[in-house]
């Protein structure tokens, strides 16, 4: 079997702001366009050998059909100091618009999985943020909101096609509802110029109708790809939890000696999801898992970089070190495999002869270190991951005129 999908997208837009400030009164407020077109065909051909004749079938299937998501939005910020406060207030409303063209329906014991091809909703997002200088070189920053996310269109209507970071096929969901996130995040930093800056933050979020891939029963569609377990369809589950942190340091930027430090890390957890129980590559049941952690969680990483000013920064060498661990809060009901740690170097050189130019020249992995991001695809039909390239090196120039 060779299959090969064409797909035609356009995606286009446009954005116009305006600022308004009176003294310390800071006022914005915008609009934004953005059209997404996709239209796509998957010819599958099949090759049969019988008896020394070849055989040959083709079958035409769409991916989309004249898909379109049209989103509208209008957005207002006023920034305005109080109390020694520095308040910020922010709205956006958005007006998301969804067709398609699909003659595909799926109906199975009167239960509709892809049909109903319109959507129209108002979203409504909002933020108040407020920083504080508690004294000359410390500043204490905290925000509440809540932001909402239409689904994309490959969430909406892609058809049978394994997009996600498992085999499975995926299937789109035309009635999809958006994902809320309500979140609170804070910080402190710490700003000294002899010294140079730290901040250290955090964050919580509760998302409401997270969406996610959910098995469909082979009893009402097969997968279309071959080594594919079965078919997930894009759907709204009840709520998740993310929470996370970041430490970052940077030194000043008048030195010549720079340092960078930084380190984050994600967590994120499904208090009730459902696992799918898979024997000879087909889906023979279920069962609950409370608290799984969420899939497509990358693990904590760091990052050190090192650099040094010569000829009064016209030429600046650069060392750096990436260090990510591994991760083995794997999501059970998604099926995730745990993903080794790994440590990679790079350096490079920049050089600016004069206003006009800038040159870069450099090396990726140093040490051609075999590695693999834990959000990196499997190769459909089997559970070998894709490796990242091993030793890089690279030039640039930048003219400008």
């Amino acid at each position: 079997m060779q299959a090969v999908t064409t797909v035609d997208a356009w995606n286009g837009g446009g954005k116009l702001t305006g600022n308004l400030q009176k003294g310390a009164h800071k006022f914005l407020v915008g609009i934004d366009f953005e059209h997404i077109y996709k239209d796509g065909d998957k010819q599958m051909t099949m090759k049969m050998i019988m008896e020394g004749d070849t055989f040959i079938s083709v079958k035409h299937a769409n991916v989309w059909l004249n898909a379109m998501v049209n989103n509208t939005g209008a957005f207002a910020e006023y920034r305005i100091p109080f109390k020694k406060l520095d308040f910020t207030v922010a709205l956006r409303l958005d007006y998301n618009q969804a067709t398609s063209e699909d003659t595909f329906r799926l109906v199975k014991n009167g239960i509709a999985y892809f049909d109903d091809l319109n959507s129209n909703y108002i979203n409504v997002s909002f933020s108040l943020g407020m920083k504080k200088q508690l004294v000359s070189w410390l500043f204490l920053s905290a925000s509440l909101g809540k932001g909402t996310r239409s689904p994309s269109i490959l969430e909406r209507f892609i058809k049978l096609m394994p997009v996600q970071y498992d085999s499975y096929d995926y299937l789109g969901n035309p009635q999809l509802k958006p994902e809320n996130n309500y979140q609170a995040d804070a910080s402190f930093e710490f700003l000294e110029p002899d010294l140079g800056s730290l901040s250290v933050g955090g964050f919580f979020s509760l998302v409401t109708d997270y969406i996610i891939g959910k098995v469909v029963p082979p009893s009402v569609i097969k997968p279309s790809t071959q080594g594919s377990p079965g078919v997930k369809q894009f759907s709204n589950t009840n709520k998740v939890y993310l929470t996370g942190f970041e430490v970052s340091y940077q030194s000043p930027t008048a030195k010549k000696l720079g340092f960078l430090a930084q380190v984050a890390a994600t967590y994120g957890t499904q208090p009730e999801a459902v696992k799918y129980l898979v024997s000879g590559g087909q889906v023979i049941g279920e069962e609950i898992v409370k608290n799984d952690p969420l899939p497509e969680i990358p693990p904590m990483e760091g990052k050190v970089k090192v650099s040094y000013k010569f000829f009064s920064g016209k030429l600046t060498p650069t060392v750096s070190v990436r260090l990510v661990s591994e991760q083995n809060r794997i999501s059970q009901s998604y099926g995730e495999l745990k993903t080794p740690g790994f440590i990679t170097a790079a350096a490079s050189v920049s050089y600016a002869p004069c206003r006009f130019a800038f040159i870069v020249a450099g090396i990726e992995n140093i040490f051609n270190t075999p590695y693999y991001e834990h959000l990196n695809r499997r190769i459909v039909g089997s559970t070998e991951r894709l490796y990242e390239p091993g030793r890089v090196f690279y030039f640039t120039m930048i003219v400008k005129i």
